[in-house]
């Protein structure tokens, strides 16, 4: 992952640093989200939700955690994987997952769907991680 920067004002990336280099072991997918807010750095990588953070100002992460793992459960195409990171109005971090599934152990609960895609969101921090939104939830008891 790269920061890029306009160090000059005018509109024109012009300088280039890898800020967070890695994620490329046998189960990660796509890095598909990137979120930056407040010197945090919230990024999507099946099989997990990241916080990355540069705490000293070179422009290389050296905080690396992983808040949830569990993402991508099964076997997709492309663009089916963990992305669209957004803060919604109440504060909580949104984003979602293709019909890949989930699968996160978290607080004592498993939260997530296995067999469909779904939103979901929690606290930026990673805790109260919850399904907002699925196509199962949709369809429970609508005979749909």
């Amino acid at each position: 992952m790269k920061l890029l920067e306009d160090r000059d004002g005018d509109g024109k990336v012009d300088h280039s640093t890898v800020f967070a280099e890695g994620f490329n072991q046998i189960l990660d997918g796509l890095g598909a989200g990137v979120l930056a807010r407040n010197g945090n750095v919230w990024f999507t990588c099946i099989p997990d939700l990241w916080l990355l953070r540069d705490t000293n100002g070179d422009g290389v992460a050296d905080f690396r955690k992983s808040l949830q793992r569990g993402y991508g459960v099964r076997i997709g195409f492309l663009g089916h994987d963990l992305h669209g990171l957004r803060f919604g109005p109440d504060g909580k971090l949104y984003f979602t997952v293709g019909d890949r599934g989930a699968n996160v152990y978290t607080e004592g609960h498993m939260v997530g769907t296995p067999d469909t895609g779904c939103v979901l969101r929690c606290n930026p921090d990673g805790s109260e991680l919850e399904v907002f939104a699925s196509r199962l939830a949709q369809s429970a008891g609508t005979g749909l």
